[in-house]
């Protein structure tokens, strides 16, 4: 891995360090790298920015929102809606358009909890269960896939599974 750069992965992430800049301005004026959004690179060179921006999608989080969390109907789906939206609860409120074929709807709000689900060794978390439930019963203004809910139906579908499951008293810690 030269000067940081592990040219086996599909994406690159910019770096601060000089070196490594200098290296990936080479790269990508050589035709070795291409740049999807500010700051991300790929090592593939055929397919489009959004299949590989997908395709990479928590990883890109990981790096552009260390310390997010997966939250509302992106915690229960794990990928972007129809309409290409993704919800995320940070430190911040911004929907973030710059990144090709996916929307993301930061919403400020609460940092990882302690029932909250590590994804894997990345700085981010996927809401828990109960917090995703909660989530999806805010109002939301959009509709349809569009929304950071779910319809009343589907929590309370939901909710019937949990309690059938575990019984009423499944999870007093929350």
């Amino acid at each position: 891995m030269a000067l940081g750069l592990d040219m086996t992965k599909e994406i690159v992430f910019a770096s601060s360090e000089a070196t490594v800049s200098r290296r990936i301005s080479q790269l990508e004026k050589s035709g070795k790298l291409r740049k999807l959004a500010p700051r991300i690179y790929t090592t593939n060179l055929q397919d489009s920015p959004e299949h590989i921006i997908r395709r990479n999608l928590i990883d890109v989080l990981a790096w552009r929102l260390p310390e997010a969390v997966i939250s509302h109907r992106s915690a229960h789906e794990l990928r972007p809606t129809e309409t290409n939206d993704f919800f995320i609860t940070h430190t911040f409120n911004r929907k973030i358009t710059d990144i090709p074929g996916i929307t993301l709807n930061v919403m400020k709000g609460k940092p990882a909890l302690e029932n909250d689900i590590p994804f894997g060794t990345l700085p981010i978390h996927i809401s828990s269960e109960c917090r995703w439930i909660l989530e999806v019963m805010q109002i939301s203004r959009k509709k349809g896939e569009e929304s950071k809910s779910f319809p009343l139906e589907f929590v309370e579908q939901r909710l019937g599974k949990m309690i059938h499951a575990g019984g009423e008293d499944k999870d007093k810690s929350v």
